[in-house]
């Protein structure tokens, strides 16, 4: 249980208590698993806003996304992460901390969120993200805010959840495209997180 309140341990889709998927704080020996769903969610996500080829090449470069996970999960990167697993497999994952943004400075930042395409639509998004925003909260930050690739559906999961669009964009370079995002922002997280039910 968080500081909220809130039991961000297990979830049963569809009713069936064979298929469950639970909720824990991500340690090292994740960093394969996190590259995993961190590559095929992007594929499943950006198909059409980035380059195929560049999507398609994601895989030759595991391992190098697999060492960047092993510092994340190390904590020296002021990141915290909670990993959604169905067994010993995880299926999806959510990266908060410290703004890294200047014009963000103080704020929380949800740095990644991603979950597989096939564990979504039951709420296990929506239970990572909770989480997310708890572990800000429980570090003092009142607001927090995520970068959004222009053009990319899960921007209505977002708003959903509370984020507004304030205006603020940055071009990015993401293999050979240069690319558009956009910042939404959680204005109050205290006031956001009641509003999930996750209990």
């Amino acid at each position: 249980m968080n500081a909220f309140g809130y039991h961000c341990l297990s979830f049963r889709m569809g009713g069936d208590v064979s298929n469950g998927v639970s909720v824990r704080p991500g340690m090292q020996g994740d960093e394969w698993g996190c590259a995993n769903v961190h590559i095929h969610s992007w594929r499943e996500t950006y198909t059409g806003l980035l380059d195929t080829v560049f999507l398609n090449q994601l895989a030759a470069n595991f391992g190098a996304r697999a060492e960047s996970w092993k510092r994340i999960l190390s904590g020296t990167t002021g990141s915290k992460v909670r990993v959604a697993c169905e067994g010993s497999e995880i299926v999806g994952f959510v990266n908060v901390g410290p703004a890294r943004d200047p014009e963000h400075e103080g704020r929380g930042e949800v740095r990644a969120l991603y979950l597989l395409k096939a564990f979504q639509g039951f709420g296990v998004g929506r239970l990572l993200l909770a989480e997310g925003l708890a572990l800000l909260a429980e570090d003092g930050f009142a607001s927090a805010y995520v970068w959004v690739l222009a053009g990319n559906p899960t921007r209505r999961f977002y708003e959903k959840s509370g984020a507004h669009f304030q205006g603020e964009s940055k071009e990015i370079t993401i293999g050979n495209d240069t690319v558009l995002e956009e910042a939404l922002v959680w204005r109050d997280i205290r006031q956001v997180l009641p509003e999930f039910p996750v209990a």
